[in-house]
């Protein structure tokens, strides 16, 4: 496995409104930047949803895998990888004191094409990092 992507953001608000933004599905494309939508959903949207992700002409699905509430979301691609060969992520929030916190995003990826990982790992690692901010922005802080 080469070098994870790993985006760390700061957040002038509490931990728990951190997490309820990054967990929440149907507003999350607000700050990704890409249209997102459910494709399953168990009763609580944690563990098993898997959420669709419109990313210019490609389509990839997501499954969380484990989600502790208000601490740690993980995910791996379970569709649309080409071309890469895994994908998973995992973020956590940290509380940084009473109206603070922060998020680490942390992905392991691989490509079947070599090089590539390099690419991907960069362009994903910007976008993640846009994103975290265009959030803290959006929450306040």
């Amino acid at each position: 496995m080469s070098r994870p992507i790993l985006v760390t953001q700061a957040f002038n608000v509490p931990a728990e409104r951190v997490f309820a933004a990054l967990d929440d599905n149907a507003t999350m494309g607000r700050w990704l930047g890409v249209k997102v939508e459910l494709v399953k959903s168990p009763p609580d949207k944690g563990v098993g949803t898997v959420r669709r992700l419109h990313i210019g002409l490609q389509t990839i699905d997501e499954e969380i895998l484990e989600r502790e509430v208000p601490k740690r979301i993980t995910y791996k691609i379970v569709r649309g990888l080409f071309p890469l060969s895994y994908h998973r992520g995992e973020i956590n929030v940290t509380p940084e004191g009473p109206e603070r916190a922060s998020a680490e995003w942390k992905i392991d990826l691989e490509s079947r094409i070599p090089g590539l990982g390099t690419l991907v790992r960069a362009g994903l690692g910007r976008g993640i990092r846009r994103a975290l901010k265009k959030l803290a922005g959006q929450l306040g802080g």
